[in-house]
């Protein structure tokens, strides 16, 4: 059975076939191994559930279910579950929690371009500054800060933009920081979950 996508909601139930036809890089055997385990249908909490890092999780719903819209509001909801990872190193530096406001407000269409570029390049000076302090910084903080940066400025302010005519950013930003969370932080991996299951339950 030839599953397609309607683009006016996301996909909860997922064919053995349409997983296996967007697997990424995952082999079959392994897509079989940690996802469908001799299903010939799972839903989206079979899913959630899974055996695979959480950063595939969100590329497998960002790259193959997601419209540029629903990135974008992925990519705030992640930006700001990790922001204050960010903030707790950076206190006096808001940067980047503008940049995620300024997303919102472009998308509401109460700024404009001009301006949400002023925050998204605030917020990337921020990402910029974290990234060159990670060396000297534990290792687990490090790449939890760094994906809080590039969540706030890349992911959220990108998203927004007008000429960011597919959703790549907020996807990668995603990722990044969902895997940092992932790899350092149980808590923000929990939280970065629920957010992913609430997005799949509410569109």
């Amino acid at each position: 059975m030839k599953q397609t996508i309607d683009k006016e909601a996301i996909l909860k139930e997922y064919t053995y076939s349409f997983m296996q036809s967007n697997r990424g890089c995952y082999s079959r055997e392994k897509m079989e191994e940690t996802v469908l385990k001799g299903r010939k249908l799972i839903n989206y909490e079979d899913f959630l559930d899974c055996d695979i890092p959480i950063k595939d999780k969100y590329w497998f719903v960002c790259i193959k279910l997601a419209t540029k819209e629903q990135n974008q509001q992925i990519a705030i909801g992640v930006s700001e579950i990790v922001v204050d990872i960010y903030e707790k190193r950076y206190p006096n530096c808001k940067a980047p929690r503008e940049a995620i406001q300024g997303a919102k407000d472009y998308i509401a269409g109460t700024i404009s371009i001009s301006v949400l570029k002023d925050k998204r390049d605030a917020a990337a000076y921020a990402a910029y500054a974290a990234a060159n302090s990670v060396a000297n910084a534990a290792a687990a903080y490090a790449a939890a800060a760094y994906a809080a940066a590039c969540a706030a400025a890349a992911c959220a302010a990108n998203a927004a933009v007008a000429y960011a005519s597919d959703a790549a950013n907020s996807v990668a930003a995603a990722a990044a920081a969902a895997y940092a969370a992932d790899a350092a932080y149980a808590a923000y991996k929990e939280k970065l979950l629920s957010n992913l299951k609430s997005f799949i339950e509410n569109n």
